[in-house]
């Protein structure tokens, strides 16, 4: 599927939800910038030159029916994650709350990526684009997604867009020969299109949960 071709299907009724997605890839593909991006008050752990040593922690929140996305200010006053930091318990409308873990990407972190990764609903797999070294090296931490979150779904994201002679996001899908994965060009730094893979990576995460709901009640 192309970038011009995802689906804007509505997702799924659903209650009050918490999901948790986790951002990977290879040291510098520039995930605390898109962390960042999506919230500006994200707790990071990184060292002096700004690589993350441990885990950076951001949160967002999602309207299940429109998919907008809302940051911490836009959801100001609201039950839930947000509401109860802010001293408020008033009703609001549904919205998924999202935690969104962004994990090192240097070969000796992968212990903490194993560790922070377990229990996620989803994941979003960064590159560089500007790098076709270290699209090659997508592959690798693709399948270390997949030993430890054999199902859950995954979008590939050609980050640097912005950059000379940036890959584009074909490109570093044909790459990385992952066809199997829907891939979003973006860039972190001027906060271009961070949105659009959160929201087909929610859109993915309820319909499988939904889809999943639907197996047991048939079989039951």
């Amino acid at each position: 599927m192309s970038e011009e071709d995802h689906s804007t299907e509505e997702p799924p009724d659903v209650s009050r939800k918490k999901v948790k997605i986790v951002i990977m890839g290879p040291s510098e593909a520039g995930k605390t910038t898109y962390l960042r991006a999506l919230d500006d008050k994200a707790v990071l752990m990184v060292d002096k030159s700004g690589r993350t040593v441990g885990m950076d922690v951001g949160f967002v929140a999602v309207d299940p029916h429109s998919g907008e996305i809302m940051r911490r200010d836009e959801v100001r006053g609201k039950a839930g994650f947000f509401g109860r930091l802010l001293g408020r318990e008033r009703p609001s409308p549904v919205i998924v709350e999202i935690q969104l873990v962004s994990t090192p990407g240097q070969e000796r972190f992968r212990w903490v990526r194993e560790a922070l990764a377990r229990g996620v609903h989803g994941a979003i797999l960064m590159v560089d684009s500007s790098r076709p070294d270290q699209v090659g090296e997508a592959g690798v931490v693709y399948h270390e997604i997949r030993a430890i979150l054999p199902e859950v779904p995954v979008v590939l994201v050609a980050n640097k867009q912005d950059l000379e002679g940036s890959l584009s996001p074909q490109e570093v899908r044909d790459l990385t020969g992952l066809d199997e994965l829907e891939v979003f060009g973006t860039s972190a730094l001027k906060g271009e299109n961070v949105e659009a893979p959160l929201k087909r990576l929610i859109q993915l995460i309820l319909g499988r949960e939904l889809d999943q709901k639907a197996n047991w009640a048939a079989m039951a």
